[in-house]
């Protein structure tokens, strides 16, 4: 990356977060602590129940994203917008 490429991504990078630091009230609500317990409060079950899971039931969402990505990959080589 160029430094000219490096400067608009940091400013960028910068107004994202200037303006999620302003409009957080618009989302949650003026005066609300609405992210003080909710980003940590998953309850011991839940996490006791996850590693009861079938392995199948595990693997299925990197199964599944694999095969959508080899279908892509073999979609776009049959067709004319992939020049390889």
């Amino acid at each position: 990356m160029t430094n000219t490429e490096l400067g608009g991504l940091s400013v960028l990078i910068l107004g994202s977060i200037a303006i999620g630091y302003i409009s957080r009230d618009f989302f949650n609500g003026v005066g609300t602590d609405f992210f003080t317990n909710n980003v940590a409060s998953i309850p011991i079950t839940i996490l006791m129940e996850m590693e009861t899971l079938p392995v199948t039931i595990k693997l299925l969402p990197f199964v599944v994203s694999t095969a959508g990505a080899c279908a892509a990959v073999v979609l776009l080589s049959q067709s004319n917008w992939l020049i390889m």
